[in-house]
């Protein structure tokens, strides 16, 4: 289920964000839990990639990634993956990467009903990610 998943991803960036000295928190409604992952599976995995690398950027004191996956009160599965990393810059290969990523998952969650976002924190603070999915038809793979 999604709880298995959300844990397996944990499991497998942990040596990198131990390395990098990243702190990392993540929460699952546990009404979600034993739901299939599917597509939230797949973009927190990503998600959790680009904001370790954006973390991992020089000048970052404080680095932390926090992930979180929740049921709001519109029946809609909300993902949220906030980061304190550095906010990518304009015509870097990895802002390009980024953004391929993000319209790949902009157009699979929108074949499914839902949103996807990312913004930047206040004060230069990192950025945050959101997704928001009705509670049926999002078990694909991105």
């Amino acid at each position: 289920g999604l709880h298995d998943e959300l844990q397996a991803i944990a499991q497998e960036v942990l040596p990198k964000l131990e390395a990098r000295h990243i702190a990392c928190h993540m929460e699952i409604d546990p009404r979600l839990a034993s739901m299939p992952a599917g597509v939230i599976g797949s973009v927190v995995r990503h998600g959790m990639n680009r904001a370790l690398h954006a973390c991992d950027a020089e000048g970052r004191s404080h680095r932390r990634i926090d992930v979180s996956v929740e049921l709001n009160a519109g029946a809609e599965i909300e993902v949220f993956i906030a980061d304190t990393g550095a906010i990518i810059a304009e015509g870097s290969e990895d802002l390009n990467d980024s953004l391929e990523w993000l319209e790949r998952c902009d157009q699979l969650v929108h074949s499914m009903g839902g949103t996807v976002s990312l913004v930047r924190a206040p004060f230069d603070r990192g950025s945050v990610f959101r997704l928001r999915l009705p509670l049926t038809g999002w078990s694909e793979d991105v």
